[in-house]
């Protein structure tokens, strides 16, 4: 925060009048502020430090508490993954399971044969992240598209097909899709807003004792546990000069152990 020095103390006449100042920004966010004013002395001058408008210092404030969070074990990183997508192609990460979504029964006759199959229907649950680069810029700006997908397990069901019983399930699927997002390069792009809540109740009890009206909650406990999970998205661009003159180009050199490998017949 950049420092600047009044030539006010507290000797000097008008000096109380420093007291008025707010020392915190406005609710405009995008209006400065005073964050800290430390008082003269009769050798020194007052010192007020001003404070960047709440507009630019949230992603820093954000950031630093999600970092927190992380390593308060309140939250985790769920993937950390670095690709190399080029202009107009599209990239997926998917961190996912495959489970049985639904089961269909379907009967072929031939003939005097009927043939009867029973088919499952695979889905993927878990997290799904769709990113398609629509234009680079020559100015260093990336225009792209962000389509984060979360599938999770809401509950099962029983589904029978001929003689045999089998079990589905059913999933809860939010998606956010961003449209086109134009971002500098080495910006980051923050996604929230993606929230899974459950509500659970567990009810123990003794048996027989607990089923008597009135008297049975005595013998009965039970407890409720709410479950709140959000995930975020954090996406930064960073565009790969292949000029003749950058690192990745003509002029790239190779490490020892890579030119090791490079000049292996």
């Amino acid at each position: 925060m950049p420092q600047a020095t009044s030539p006010l103390s507290p000797g000097t006449p008008g000096a109380p009048g420093l007291q008025n100042f707010q020392l915190s920004p406005s609710g405009n966010p995008l209006q400065p502020g005073i964050t800290d004013f430390t008082p003269g002395t009769a050798d020194s001058p007052s010192t007020i430090t001003y404070g960047l408008p709440t507009f630019f210092r949230y992603p820093t404030q954000f950031l630093s508490q999600l970092q927190a969070q992380v390593q308060s074990g309140n939250a985790k990183i769920l993937t950390d993954p670095t690709m190399v997508v080029q202009e107009g192609e599209e990239a997926t990460v998917a961190l996912t399971q495959e489970v049985v979504g639904n089961i269909t029964n379907t009967t072929t006759s031939t003939n005097s044969t009927s043939t009867q199959t029973v088919t499952a229907n695979i889905v993927n649950a878990g997290l799904t992240l769709d990113i398609k680069i629509e234009r680079i810029d020559d100015n260093g700006f990336v225009t792209l598209t962000v389509n984060p997908t979360i599938a999770t397990i809401g509950s099962t069901q029983n589904i029978t097909v001929g003689r045999d019983t089998n079990q589905i399930a059913l999933l809860n699927t939010r998606t956010i899709s961003s449209g086109r997002i134009r971002l500098r390069d080495g910006q980051t792009l923050i996604l929230s807003g993606i929230i899974t809540e459950a509500d659970r109740t567990t009810v123990t009890k003794v048996p027989i004792l607990g089923d008597i009206p009135i008297l049975g909650a005595l013998f009965r406990a039970t407890s409720k546990q709410n479950e709140r999970q959000e995930v975020i998205v954090m996406l930064t661009p960073q565009i790969m000069d292949d000029s003749d003159r950058a690192t990745f180009g003509y002029g790239y050199t190779p490490g020892p152990e890579v030119r090791r490998i490079l000049n292996q017949p």
